[in-house]
């Protein structure tokens, strides 16, 4: 558990084995600390493809994407708890090419505005281009 919130004094100590010592000290407030409570809303995650342009929905949770298309996913994130979820992405719309990692992408740290988000997110293996979030 992480401690709560409130003023903390932060210290740090060093020394070397010439016997040289030093001590700093620094103020640190907590607020908004906790722990996130997260989950996908009815446990639904809507799977399709993007192929030549057209979508296709899944099939008895089934979906079937030949190589060089999109498979895509649709999800509600719901923030069951009492701190901010905070995400570093992928954003809603994000499409990413399935080699890559979205962790290598530039940080945007982004608490959540509210209650839940949604996220539509697609990776394709030849594919960059964006589609609108929902």
């Amino acid at each position: 558990e992480p401690p709560p919130d409130g003023p903390y004094l932060v210290v740090g100590e060093a020394n070397d084995f010439a016997g040289n010592r030093v001590r700093v000290t620094r103020r640190l407030t907590i607020e908004g600390g906790g722990v996130p409570r997260a989950d996908v809303f009815q446990g639904e995650i809507d799977w399709f493809a993007v192929i030549d342009g057209k979508t296709f929905e899944e099939t008895n949770r089934l979906v079937s994407v030949p190589v060089g298309q999109r498979l895509c996913f649709s999800a509600i994130v719901r923030n069951e708890g009492e701190v901010p979820i905070r995400t570093t992405g992928p954003w809603p719309g994000q499409e990413y090419v399935a080699s890559e990692s979205t962790s290598v992408r530039p940080a945007q740290t982004t608490p959540s505005a509210g209650r839940s988000a949604a996220r539509k997110i697609c990776s394709g293996s030849n594919s960059r281009r964006s589609r609108p979030g929902i």
